[in-house]
């Protein structure tokens, strides 16, 4: 995608990096790191802080409306027009896969030290290799609806693969009727989401990627052709429509059922937001160092399982004496984070 087709989102650069930061520091600082040091989360007195660190799983649903908004903007057309299935997906598999295999390794040698130490495993962990192999080749925790995997964040992968698979196949042989299919893909979705049981290729992880992934390429489909919704009168309103609705959802406590947060973030409120903050002007938003940041999101979302592992034995073993119950161990976190995340786009340049 061109410079001049990324102008209109421009937005999503520093929505990816505070959703993959929030997530990093905040959600499973909360899921699992702390619980396997058996501590309670000293963020219990900072109201805003201690939601994102209990909720931020929402902003999975985000990536997935992000990467289906791409694959309009980017790839339908081109699609349509011939590009092949391998051309098509050796461009995802050279992004996706070498920091997939890279971080599934760090974690089963990080667990073998572990246990070997410890006789314990990091949190979701395993050291059985067949689950190494099915989280190399996507089809690990999700697709599988299996207990464990050796990178929690791995799951995303796996199911975003399966979105592109469906998304290529419809456009390249449903022209006509596309719109049609993402939106029965939608519907597919919720009926899986609320679901009470749980099989291979038919969870709540799938339904998940299924609901934001077309949500986010029927939205995308939708701002091409709506261009009313760059009046700023426009955009003042849905501002008060969202402000609303949060607080509704929030009254009611919408976000302690998991399955009915998901399935309204996905379909309402990202796809609001989005709509407010498409083509916005901000210069800001242009300067590098936002994009920059953008670009380190999946990287910090994927290293961020092998960096609290180093953490909890490095804290394990005494060879880290550090007070992580503070706000400097989560500032501390996050600037690992960006820093590992940044070393590793420079050294493979992607």
């Amino acid at each position: 995608m061109n410079k001049q087709n990324q102008n209109e989102l421009y937005f999503l650069d520093i929505l990816k990096f505070f959703a993959a930061i929030s997530i990093a520091v905040l959600l499973h600082y909360n899921d699992h790191f702390l619980p396997f040091l058996k501590q309670e989360n000293p963020l219990k007195n900072n109201a805003i802080l201690y939601f994102l660190s209990i909720n931020s799983y929402i902003f999975v649903e985000m990536f997935f409306i992000i990467s289906g908004m791409l694959f309009v903007k980017a790839y339908m057309e081109k699609i349509q027009n011939g590009l092949s299935f391998f051309s098509f997906f050796g461009n995802r598999i050279k992004r996706i896969y070498p920091l997939l295999i890279i971080t599934s390794l760090y974690m089963y040698i990080a667990n073998y030290i572990l246990f070997e130490k410890t006789n314990t495993l990091w949190s979701c962990g395993t050291l059985e290799l067949k689950e190494l192999i099915l989280d190399i080749i996507f089809a690990g925790k999700s697709i599988l609806f299996m207990p464990k995997t050796l990178n929690g964040p791995i799951w995303y992968i796996g199911v975003l693969m399966l979105c592109y698979l469906l998304a290529y196949f419809i456009t390249k042989f449903f022209k006509k009727y596309y719109i049609y299919c993402f939106l029965l893909l939608v519907i597919f979705g919720l009926f899986m989401n609320f679901h009470q049981n749980q099989y291979v290729l038919f969870n709540y992880d799938i339904a998940r990627g299924l609901i934001s992934f077309f949500n986010g390429s029927l939205l995308m489909i939708f701002l091409q052709k709506q261009k009313i919704f760059s009046k700023k009168s426009i955009k003042i309103i849905l501002v008060g429509i969202l402000i609303i609705i949060c607080y509704y959802l929030y009254h009611k406590q919408i976000f302690l059922v998991p399955q009915y947060f998901t399935a309204i973030a996905s379909t309402v409120i990202f796809p609001l937001l989005f709509i407010i903050l498409y083509g916005s002007e901000f210069s800001f938003l242009k300067n590098k160092t936002i994009r920059t940041l953008g670009d380190l999101s999946y990287p910090i979302y994927l290293w961020n399982f092998p960096i609290f592992i180093t953490l909890h034995l490095l804290i394990t073993l005494n060879l880290l004496n550090i007070n992580i119950l503070s706000y400097h161990f989560l500032f501390l976190v996050a600037i690992i984070h960006i820093f590992v995340a940044y070393s590793y786009k420079r050294l493979f340049s992607i």
